[in-house]
């Protein structure tokens, strides 16, 4: 039995950090869902878990999804199934209820917990039918025993609290109770970075592309089951100590065809005189330009940082950010115990950056007091 588990494919993304670089963004997803799909023709594969996000609800259009129809149709006989996640979820006025009636028969939709018996295996699934999903019920749940394998597809956290406002919201997934119930597979989505393990069965593949700075290892799992050598320990002293037995197991990898990742890159400023230089200093680095990077400049300032300019001034499309994560050339906090003026604007502004967080909303924050107290400083080293 072979298998194609992928998840987090967010189609029609719309990659607001790119840009215009994002209409080139989405194009790559449909090249590389093609290639997914040459893949499975090319490997006979039978089977193809779609584990949520495969869409996003906002930007999903039509024409992609009549792509997606068609590339479905492609592939008459291999076993499809979906299931919705909270980017994609199954409710009124959804793709998928809107194209309900021309997905071929090869495909199946998961809305409530279900099992759908195949030749080879069952396959058990449970879609999101609104954006927030807190969960299946596995209470006295069984198995089938039918000499098939028992495979779940489903979009969920997890080991997600139950107790966490947050994490519940997302159908929190316990390992050991999946374990437990006995599962050959677990296809699981949502978690954009993979926890692939040859030896585990329950697993994320991660997205099927780099969508951020925070993913890692995008990607999709192709599995068989197939017999092979299992070597067990005897208590018989005449042998080796081994029995060689044959029976079926899973195999599994994990398979990229995204090209680029999001890289983030630390420029240090300290030796750096002025923002002309700083610039040729970024462009003479080899900077892989496959990659969307995110520049964070770091070290002591000598010079104002404007980072829009740097930005506009760079001839290199595919840098996407750049962080003023500098420091003053100042000791602040030796000007913080002056009493004086400077002194207590100095003090409560350090008091201020002491409290907030390394979030993305909090760096801009500490990036405006640090701006604040250049500026103050420059005023009165002029006057």
């Amino acid at each position: 039995m072979k298998f194609i588990h992928v998840a987090d494919i967010h189609l029609d993304m719309p990659f607001k950090a790119l840009g215009y670089l994002g209409e080139k963004r989405r194009l790559e997803q449909i090249e590389n869902l093609k290639k997914l799909i040459d893949l499975i023709k090319l490997e006979s594969i039978e089977y193809l878990f779609i584990a949520g996000d495969l869409y996003e609800h906002e930007y999903i259009k039509d024409y992609t999804m009549n792509m997606l129809i068609e590339m479905f149709k492609e592939i008459p006989n291999v076993h499809i199934f979906i299931s919705p996640g909270n980017h994609d979820p199954y409710v009124k006025e959804s793709m998928y209820e809107k194209y309900s009636r021309l997905f071929p028969e090869n495909v199946h939709i998961f809305k409530s917990f279900e099992c759908i018996e195949t030749e080879k295996a069952n396959i058990y699934g449970y879609g999101f039918t609104d954006f927030y999903d807190e969960g299946i019920d596995f209470t006295n749940f069984k198995i089938k025993e039918n000499g098939k394998r028992n495979i779940l597809v489903v979009h969920g956290d997890l080991d997600g609290s139950k107790n966490d406002e947050i994490q519940k919201k997302y159908n929190p997934l316990d390992k050991k109770e999946l374990e437990k119930i006995g599962f050959d597979y677990v296809a699981l989505g949502h978690i954009h970075k993979s926890n692939y393990n040859p030896m585990e069965t329950t697993i994320y593949p991660g997205s099927f592309m780099n969508y951020r700075f925070q993913d890692d290892n995008a990607g999709f799992i192709k599995g068989e089951f197939k017999k092979g050598i299992v070597y067990q320990l005897t208590n018989n002293h005449r042998t080796d100590g081994f029995r060689h037995m044959e029976e079926e197991k899973l195999y599994i990898e994990h398979i990229t065809f995204d090209d680029r990742i999001y890289e983030e890159i630390n420029v240090d400023i300290t030796e750096i005189r002025s923002i002309q230089e700083l610039i040729t200093h970024i462009m003479i680095k080899k900077l892989n330009k496959m990659n969307y990077i995110k520049i964070n400049l770091i070290g002591e300032k000598n010079f104002e940082i404007n980072t829009r300019y740097i930005f506009d001034n760079l001839d290199m499309e595919n840098i996407i950010k750049i962080n003023d994560l500098t420091t003053i050339n100042y000791d602040l906090e030796e000007i913080s115990k002056e009493n004086t003026l400077r002194g207590v604007f100095v003090k409560n502004a350090l008091k201020e950056i002491e409290i907030l967080s390394d979030s993305e909303e909090d760096i801009k924050k500490k990036q405006n007091i640090q701006k604040a107290i250049e500026i103050m400083m420059e005023e009165m080293r002029n006057s």
